[in-house]
């Protein structure tokens, strides 16, 4: 019986996105879901630790301010595939320029970047991101896909 569903499950896959008039329909396909923040992710330079997950850094560590210099409220969320990162929403009530100050231990950094709405073909919407400026005081990755989510990986030495 298992193989059966197993072979019914990738039958209806398979259908669901065929050519037809050189057209693609993936209807039943999944998309990705947009998710309108910047995710910051803190690691130790000596070993790719994460600060988060072994105490050296905590929530009370790290503050976010936008561009009006209002605190913005982040949370810290667990993934497998990075470990614990700050994930701070970015609002899209209305698109535009868009600039956060991250303050980690007293060291201020800044990122800022512009935004538009993007509908996507078959996907989304999604915030599309451009002219992404960064002033940072640590070493750090940034990963920039275009849209919505901008990833910083910020490498903290110990004091």
């Amino acid at each position: 019986m298992p193989k059966k569903l197993l072979v019914l499950f990738i039958s209806v896959f398979v259908l669901s996105c065929n050519s037809d008039d050189n057209s693609i329909d993936c209807s039943l396909v999944d998309c990705e879901v947009a998710s309108n923040t910047i995710r910051l992710r803190f690691l130790s330079p000596e070993n790719d630790e994460n600060l988060l997950v072994n105490g050296t850094m905590d929530s009370e560590d790290i503050q976010v301010f936008n561009e009006q210099n209002q605190t913005v409220t982040f949370s810290i969320e667990e993934y497998p595939s990075t470990g614990m990162i700050v994930v701070v929403p970015v609002s899209i009530e209305e698109f535009g320029q868009k600039s956060f100050t991250i303050d980690i231990k007293g060291e201020s950094s800044s990122v800022s970047f512009n935004t538009t709405f993007r509908r996507g073909e078959r996907c989304g919407p999604y915030t599309e991101i451009d002219d992404v400026e960064t002033i940072i005081s640590y070493d750090h990755t940034l990963e920039e896909y275009g849209n919505l989510p901008l990833s910083i990986t910020f490498y903290i030495p110990s004091s």
